[in-house]
């Protein structure tokens, strides 16, 4: 071969990175003799004593000395038979493993809503269903105490527009006539009652929203259903043990009506009048208070996050403020009028002290009958209903939501 193309040849593989590159980038020289490499390097640097060029690198999947093994594609790494499952040493994907994957995701899947409802930031997921339990054991408390403060300053604000809204589903009142009716008690009666929702509604809201996170992570890591039907079970559970409190509802409609008012005045006297009938008087009306909490505790929690979505972005705490304030009306406000008529069932049957226990159809019926059998003037006081529920339940969403940020 000419002495001038062998020192082309090097010089194009020093401008490309060496003479190692060559070999690794270049062409295999397989048709040229052995030792081209030997004859290029001393035609283009003379006899001396320098290294040789390298050798060139074996083919992949060749060993050096070593045969490489038959397969049944023939030779090479091409027909090599690919190690599956356990040759690869990876674990059998069975079913206790796709439950726990399942699991896994789950977990997953409630921290990030949790988080999201909690507007915070970061993420990080649980790594097994104790650490998930220490979480939500130092959480939980947080959730019963903004209820209770939120439930609080919604009774401080909205108790005469629901004392003028329990004259009207009692006696079918328009709503002028039943703020007459209160401007005839006085001032020094406008907040007569107050106790027992105060400490009615306080407590039922800190059972609601504790309520609601203990059961929703118990069942979460208790049970393999999905996530909404767990979550709609919380609430159901968290609504019928809000019945507890039944007493102070029926006490606060006592309280509430003018027909009682030369009977007891105040909260102690209205439990020891009905101390004498025994313990059954005082949950009379508990049917349609159970009618009422498990389904509205379902929507209320199911659908607040997906309103609050649909709501502008909020960038500030005001804006938050106002969110949270917006949803909690809107939903406090179609829930209300939703149950508008269990509610009155369960005003009239709470009226009554002593007497038969009648069952929620007959009072409905009867109610229905004395209304001239007219849709609307079931719904009476409606109206007045819907904007104090959106008053109401947007004070207690935003002031709740609120809470939960500083604490």
């Amino acid at each position: 071969m000419d002495r001038e193309v062998c020192v082309n040849r090097i010089k194009s593989c020093q401008k490309t990175g060496g003479l190692m590159e060559y070999w690794k980038n270049g062409r295999r020289i397989g048709e040229e003799p052995s030792n081209y490499g030997e004859r290029c390097s001393k035609h283009a640097r003379g006899p001396s004593s320098r290294p040789r060029l390298p050798a060139a690198p074996p083919r992949r999947g060749a060993a050096s000395g070593v045969a490489r093994p038959a397969s049944h594609g023939g030779g090479g790494a091409r027909g090599r038979r690919r190690p599956r499952g356990r040759e690869r040493g990876r674990a059998p994907q069975g079913p206790a493993w796709r439950r726990a994957r399942a699991q896994e995701k789950r977990t997953e899947i409630y921290n990030s809503k949790k988080n999201s409802m909690m507007d915070s930031e970061g993420f990080a997921p649980v790594d097994s269903k104790e650490e998930l339990s220490s979480d939500i054991a130092d959480t939980s408390g947080k959730h019963y105490l903004c209820g209770y403060c939120a439930a609080f300053t919604n009774i401080a604000v909205t108790f005469p527009i629901q004392k003028v809204l329990f004259r009207q589903q009692l006696y079918g009142l328009k709503t002028k006539d039943a703020v007459h009716q209160l401007q005839k008690d006085g001032m020094r009666n406008l907040y007569r009652g107050i106790l027992p929702p105060l400490m009615q509604k306080t407590t039922t809201l800190a059972l609601m929203f504790g309520l609601y996170e203990d059961f929703s992570s118990l069942l979460h890591s208790h049970t393999t259903a999905p996530e909404l039907l767990t979550r709609s079970m919380a609430a159901v559970l968290a609504g019928t043990t809000e019945a507890v409190l039944t007493p102070f509802e029926r006490v606060q409609t006592l309280l509430q009506d003018y027909k009682h008012h030369d009977k007891f005045t105040n909260t102690y006297q209205a439990f020891k009048v009905l101390k004498v009938y025994g313990m059954r008087e005082y949950y009379r009306g508990l049917v349609p208070i159970l009618l009422r909490n498990g389904p509205s505790n379902v929507l209320f929690f199911g659908l607040r996050g997906p309103i609050k979505q649909c709501l502008p972005e909020a960038t500030s705490y005001s804006t938050h403020l106002v969110n949270d304030f917006i949803c909690g009306g809107l939903l406090g406000a179609m829930l209300g009028f939703l149950f508008f008529p269990v509610n009155v069932v369960k005003a009239r049957m709470q009226a009554q002290i002593g007497g038969e226990f009648q069952s929620f159809s007959t009072v409905f019926v009867k109610i229905w009958l004395e209304r001239d059998r007219k849709l609307i003037n079931l719904f009476r006081g409606a109206h007045l209903n819907y904007h104090r529920s959106v008053l109401s339940w947007g004070i207690i969403n935003a002031t709740y939501e609120f809470l939960l940020k500083l604490l």
